[in-house]
């Protein structure tokens, strides 16, 4: 079965930049390399906050995408699990404690998906239940963990399935936004329509916040050479792997003091992260599969390509072009030197023959 990954954001700018910003953040990879790695994305809002603020948190998600992307690719490691240590440790002294900041950061590979949040964005999850109806799953207030200060705490992964649909948005959207009404929005129509209405919903409320999100969703492609579709019979217990197929492993960073991202249904999910047994799923995957490079519609105004940034130079090159610089400037100096004093011999010996 083919499928299409789609993501389609919504966004409106309320004006007032220190009650409320909004940061959309879509990279589209552009190397095949970065193809293997997937898109990455961010969701944030500041309130409270100064340019300065701002800017820092653009340079946070600026820096995560970097590092992803330049990451080696390591079967046995999650390479974005390891940059956000990195950058708790290295950005907790500097971010003013004043700011309120919600943010999402996560990456989408083919059906594959993994996220860390800070501070109380909207992430809802809309699976098919076993009577074939739309439930949804609040992500952020099932793992929320006031105790914790660090920046990003804690990482979730798992897979999309066709059924399911990810939203995410800032924290003002839930003042005019139930979740009710947002499962009957999203899953009646089709993800585009479905961002579509909701911006067209937040442009009329001018109240100085600024909104803004996405509507995720792998699409299933229909052949459209068969016009006899057969359904596929109803396997019982199917909803509760749909239930969970999204957010099929837990686990924390090395920083991280909550014990269970999903403690309501710890009970029904089974910790795949433990090392011995993951190595050799992976493994085993890694022999046996291929990656699915599953193509992705997005309409996005803030989506921007990845480009790589040049290598720095060694020290050594450094020193070489130096060293170069230095040689073609006196060897320049030499030439007019020896031109010069030959001029100036030509002009003694003119004036002695005069």
């Amino acid at each position: 079965m083919d499928y299409k990954l789609q993501l389609h954001e919504f966004f409106i700018e309320g004006g007032n930049r220190e009650k409320s910003h909004v940061l959309l953040h879509i990279t589209e990879p552009s190397t095949e390399k970065e193809r293997q790695k997937g898109y990455f994305f961010a969701v944030c809002e500041l309130n409270n906050s100064t340019t300065k603020d701002i800017v820092k948190l653009q340079n946070i998600v600026d820096e995560i995408e970097t590092r992803y992307y330049e990451a080696p690719l390591n079967v046995s490691e999650n390479s974005l699990e390891t940059v956000l240590k990195n950058i708790n440790r290295e950005n907790k002294p500097t971010l003013n404690e004043d700011v309120k900041r919600h943010c999402v950061v996560g990456v989408i590979k083919d059906q594959d998906i993994i996220f860390s949040f800070c501070g109380k964005p909207k992430m809802l999850l809309f699976y098919k239940s076993k009577e074939d109806l739309y439930k949804e799953m609040d992500l952020i207030s099932t793992n929320q963990d006031d105790t914790n200060d660090q920046l990003f705490s804690q990482i979730v992964e798992g897979k999309i399935t066709a059924n399911d649909f990810l939203f995410i948005g800032t924290p003002q959207l839930n003042e005019f936004f139930s979740d009710d009404r947002l499962l009957k929005i999203i899953t009646t129509r089709p993800s585009r329509q479905s961002s579509q209405h909701i911006e067209r919903v937040l442009s009329d409320i001018r109240n100085g916040f600024s909104f803004g999100g996405m509507v995720v969703h792998l699409n299933e492609e229909k052949p459209s050479f068969s016009t006899d579709v057969k359904r596929r019979p109803f396997l019982k217990g199917g909803s509760e792997k749909s239930l969970h197929s999204l957010f099929a492993t837990e686990k924390n960073t090395a920083s991280t003091m909550s014990p269970s991202l999903f403690p309501n249904i710890n009970n029904r999910l089974k910790n795949v992260f433990q090392k011995d047994d993951v190595e050799n799923v992976e493994q085993k995957s890694n022999q046996n599969e291929q990656p699915l490079q599953v193509p992705a519609e997005i309409n996005s105004a803030h989506l921007r390509q990845y480009r790589s940034k040049p290598p720095l130079p060694q020290k050594t090159d450094i020193y070489k072009q130096i060293l170069n610089s230095f040689l073609k400037t006196v060897f320049t100096w030499f030439k007019f030197a020896i031109r010069f004093i030959w001029l100036f011999f030509l002009f003694i010996l003119n004036l002695l023959i005069s």
